[in-house]
């Protein structure tokens, strides 16, 4: 490819889809300078061949359509997913009482915001994995006094899976003292719309201890259910609500992994189990103790989250564009005068953690 002419490369960049353009900039210089050079020719039919009837996503007001907007189609497909599919979590409303469909414009200001808080949880994700990468030697120790009880229980010291430990504590602890930095530095209005996004973002989790139905993965039944079978990572009995009030250790993974792993899921069109599989698959290979070092900091990032205002949404359905667009609709309906086109019926939009054959393990007392 590096021998063909610019304008034969310009036109495979332009029969790409989003994913595959970035993915084929980054084989070669060549390619990237050419990509970036041409990006305004290259982006908007890139948007249209990832998101052929999906007219409003790629609608924009921007004057500029580069590469730069191209990137922010990402977060803007998974606000429009949560938006869309949105359920409220209630067995007694009806199952086609649910969120904003993608091609309706009523819910832009929502995918706004909910945009900017995918923003920020992409920024506490690079935080994270920046901090993983760094050699254990320029990891900062932790203060003298948390490290005496090692001095004492030397025979500790000397076991490889005490280092490893002491290794993740200090990992975590850079990685909060580094969040909390970001985290102090932002604005009242990005801080609400973080909480907002992550509201929506853990809707399509079906867990074991969730107190309503599903007769399938697409729809809610009606009624309540006992928990049964096995528990779901660190939760069970009265803390199985733990992953919707944001401490169970699958919140530190998303935050770990970020956005891009709804992405993955429903770009892509799996079968619906990347995130249940990619969760488990992490899961397992921790123990207890590794576990309860993560989930910490995790707790400690919450408390000051929570700290910083008291907006904090657990009643999505009183939200002002949800309930005004409820209000729309069924007036609609009434009139027989409803019309809405339908562009992302074919997203695996649950995470499916019911009756899973593939439970996770507990490997362990902390």
């Amino acid at each position: 490819m590096r021998s063909l002419p610019d304008e034969v490369i310009i036109a495979i960049f332009q029969n790409l889809a989003v994913p595959d353009v970035f993915q084929l900039a980054l084989t070669d210089r060549r390619l990237a300078a050419i990509a970036v050079t041409y990006s305004k020719s290259i982006a908007p039919l890139a948007a249209r061949n990832s998101f052929p009837d999906a007219h409003l996503l790629t609608h924009t007001s921007c004057s500029v359509q580069d590469f730069e907007w191209l990137k922010g189609l990402v977060p803007r497909f998974i606000a429009t997913v949560l938006v869309d599919k949105f359920r409220l979590r209630s067995p007694h409303m009806y199952l086609d009482d649910y969120g904003i469909p993608a091609e309706v414009e009523d819910g832009e200001e929502l995918r706004g915001q909910i945009v900017q808080g995918l923003r920020v949880l992409n920024r506490l994700s690079v935080i994270s994995k920046d901090v993983y990468r760094i050699p254990e030697g320029s990891i900062p120790r932790r203060p003298l006094h948390e490290r005496a009880w090692g001095f004492v229980k030397q025979h500790e010291r000397r076991d490889s899976m005490y280092r490893a430990l002491d290794l993740l504590r200090r990992r975590e602890q850079l990685v909060l003292e580094r969040r909390l930095e970001y985290i102090v530095g932002l604005d009242a209005q990005s801080l609400e719309n973080y909480r907002l996004m992550y509201a929506f973002l853990f809707q399509p989790f079906l867990v074991n201890h969730d107190p309503h139905t599903a007769s399938s993965v697409s729809c809610w039944g009606s009624g309540p259910r006992e928990p049964h079978g096995p528990d779901d990572f660190d939760w069970s009995g009265d803390d199985g609500r733990r992953l919707f009030r944001g401490d169970s250790w699958l919140n530190w993974y998303i935050l770990h992994e970020g956005p891009l792993l709804f992405w993955n899921q429903w770009y892509y069109c799996h079968n619906g189990n990347l995130i249940k599989d990619k969760a488990l698959n992490a899961w397992n290979t921790r123990n207890a103790k590794q576990v309860c070092v993560e989930r910490n900091a995790l707790i400690g990032l919450e408390a000051t989250l929570k700290s910083t205002g008291p907006i904090y949404y657990r009643d999505l359905s009183h939200l002002p564009a949800l309930r005004s667009y409820r209000r729309k609709k069924t007036h609609l309906l009434r009139g027989n005068r409803y019309e809405c086109k339908e562009v992302l019926n074919h997203v695996p939009y649950w995470v499916n953690f019911r009756d899973s054959h593939n439970r996770a393990h507990w490997r362990g007392d902390p």
